[in-house]
């Protein structure tokens, strides 16, 4: 079997598995065109402190990283509509780990031999893509420099329907459209197939892992960190030309018994509720805009009034959308009666 078969039985394979449980179907939804795709990369963070998390849509078990599985009905819709595409890749266990997933001696094999057959999978995939592309991997390279020169290869072969790959993925783990098929995928360029193959990690390991135990097993141990323990998560996400949003550092202000810096990162925790709301906006053609967004905040934490000031729109639904967006956040309970902030929004469109 030559090298090109190899690289389409792997990608095949991460098809196969990318609609694994805990992705849910949902019904379909408008969504922003776009016709490139802008590429934001990040580890997902940290979380904030428990008294200073936004509540969840929906209850989800508590994560040391941000989650990257198990997602609600709710959040996977808004991830398609976002590009919002996350992995989580599993690593070898140390005693400490096991004990805190409770896994029994099968179960810990069972880990190690589906954690090496994604790793055989994955170098066979590897060698297989730079023998199509007629490169060698320089020698004595470590594994991530050698995928960074892989991903610098296959970019050399990027077409311009690429550019909605992350927006496919999305939807196809929110039900919302179909994997491709062997035959599109034998089609589609060497970097959108390494793209769908490595973005599918934890889908991968968890199909080797139901190979030695139940699915619902394996459901419930990727669940209990909302995503596989303890390798490296991702989190790929935006869509070229649809709204994006900051928040002008000079005018920011908070006024009252609330630490500044806490209030900023439940506010940017929610940005993208208020960016969604432009999306009209953009579509008839204004790709920027300003306003400022008011709230009053209570002895408990809520937001008891939202306004917004100063908006460059012009348009009573987009202010409604915000008042709305941002009437639902929660904050952590003041040293005074009532806070004020102020955040002034700068909304643009590339």
């Amino acid at each position: 079997m030559n090298g090109s078969e190899w690289s389409k039985i792997g990608l095949a394979f991460a098809v196969g598995v990318s609609l694994s449980a805990g992705y849910v179907a949902v019904g379909m939804n408008d969504r922003i065109a776009e016709p490139e795709l802008v590429v934001v990369q990040e580890r997902c963070p940290e979380p904030l402190a428990p008294e200073a998390r936004p509540e969840p849509a929906s209850a989800q078990p508590e994560s040391e990283d941000m989650p990257c599985y198990g997602f609600s009905e709710f959040a996977l819709k808004a991830m398609a509509r976002n590009c919002d595409v996350r992995d989580d890749s599993p690593a070898a266990l140390d005693d400490e780990l096991v004990a805190q997933l409770g896994l029994s001696a099968a179960e810990r094999e069972a880990w190690a031999a589906a954690l090496e057959h994604v790793e055989a999978d994955e170098r066979a995939v590897m060698a297989s893509l730079f023998a199509e592309l007629g490169h060698e991997p320089e020698p004595g390279l470590t594994g991530m420099e050698t995928h960074e020169q892989l991903h610098a290869a296959v970019a050399t072969t990027r077409r311009p329907g690429d550019a909605e790959l992350r927006r496919h993925l999305a939807e196809e783990r929110a039900g919302l459209r179909a994997p491709p098929t062997p035959e599109e995928l034998a089609a589609a360029s060497a970097w959108a197939r390494w793209e769908r193959f490595r973005l599918t990690n934890g889908d991968r390991f968890a199909a080797a892992m139901t190979k030695h135990i139940s699915e619902e097993r394996v459901d419930e141990l990727r669940k209990r960190f909302n995503g596989w323990p303890p390798g490296g998560r991702t989190r790929h996400f935006r869509c070229a030309g649809s709204p994006e949003a900051y928040v002008s550092n000079s005018g920011f202000r908070v006024e009252g018994g609330l630490d500044a810096e806490v209030v900023r990162r439940i506010f940017d925790a929610h940005l993208r509720e208020l960016v969604v709301c432009t999306s009209g906006a953009v579509e008839r053609g204004t790709r920027k805009g300003k306003a400022t967004l008011a709230l009053v905040i209570n002895d408990e934490g809520r937001v008891s009034r939202s306004t917004v000031r100063e908006s460059t729109y012009d348009d009573a639904l987009i202010d409604s959308c915000l008042v709305n967006a941002s009437s639902k956040w929660r904050f952590p309970k003041p040293s005074s009666d009532s806070v004020r902030v102020e955040f002034p929004l700068n909304f643009y469109s590339p």
